[in-house]
């Protein structure tokens, strides 16, 4: 159970820009059984108006010793590659280079990629009940284990049914703590020992973990009282919250696979012109 947890701490990062942090998380495209496309995926917030990023990490050097590894990465709008939708609030940012880099200096890297095995099947959304045990994994507030580059685990609970698009949007709400920093943050359905199964009644005992969605946003509450949206990225505002976040269906992703391997194939034909 602990292994299992750990992985999933090990595939978030934290992300900070010029003038805000947020929560990214490495995914992977497969290519082949042997082969996949490395990214870091976050909200399109986190990346728009922004060139430059920094990511922290622990690797493991030539002498099998930890190192944390602070990278700068620049020139993001060169590389970031954008849902095609503009109102879907998602992006990715192709790592391959790095994942390269480091493959090369002989440094191993200690985040682990999620990717498409943990993701919900139709099967798996229509056994779903409308009230689901929830956990994300992130940065709130910015807050993190700083010596040892650990994000921190919220609980919560489906607010609205996965299985439904809320408001005939790919998006669901969870009643959980989101605060500014948890902008995206992975969203995973977690019941260690058991659960209770729409077509199948209550298991027990066996651990059930589905990559669900994403954070985007969080509603709020103003001085006058009027509820809205507001996006979860760190950065100075003063809105009363209210529990309640946006999160993105973990699907959307899909949406990215051929974009990928567009871009794909132009740094190819850049490279060998």
């Amino acid at each position: 159970m602990a292994d299992l947890i750990e992985r999933l701490l090990r595939a978030t990062v934290r992300l900070e820009t010029e003038n805000s942090v947020g929560t990214g998380f490495f995914y992977q495209y497969k290519r082949t059984e042997e082969m996949f496309a490395p990214v870091i995926v976050s909200n399109r917030h986190m990346f728009e108006n922004h060139n430059q990023l920094k990511i922290e990490f622990w690797a493991k050097n030539n002498s099998e010793k930890l190192e944390k590894i602070l990278l700068p990465i620049c020139n993001l709008q060169q590389s970031v590659i954008y849902h095609p939708n503009p109102e879907i609030d998602l992006a990715i940012l192709p790592i391959a280079g790095i994942h390269n880099l480091f493959i090369e200096s002989k440094y191993e890297p200690q985040f682990i990629y999620l990717g498409s095995e943990i993701l919900p099947s139709k099967a798996d959304l229509d056994d779903m009940s409308a009230l689901e045990d929830v956990i994300v994994i992130g940065y709130p507030n910015g807050l993190y284990d700083k010596e040892n580059l650990r994000p921190l685990i919220r609980k919560g609970i489906t607010a609205s049914d996965i299985k439904v698009d809320y408001e005939n949007q790919p998006i669901f709400i969870i009643d959980c703590e989101i605060v500014p920093g948890s902008s995206g943050s992975p969203v995973f359905i977690y019941n260690p020992v058991g659960r209770f199964s729409s077509n199948s009644g209550i298991s027990i005992g066996n651990t059930y973990l589905k990559f669900v969605g994403i954070n985007s946003a969080v509603f709020t509450q103003n001085i006058q009282g009027e509820i809205t949206q507001t996006p979860t990225s760190l950065i100075s505002n003063t809105p009363s919250y209210i529990g309640l976040g946006i999160i993105l269906k973990s699907s959307l992703l899909d949406d990215f696979d051929d974009l990928l391997g567009k871009a794909e194939r132009e740094r190819e034909n850049e490279t060998q012109s």
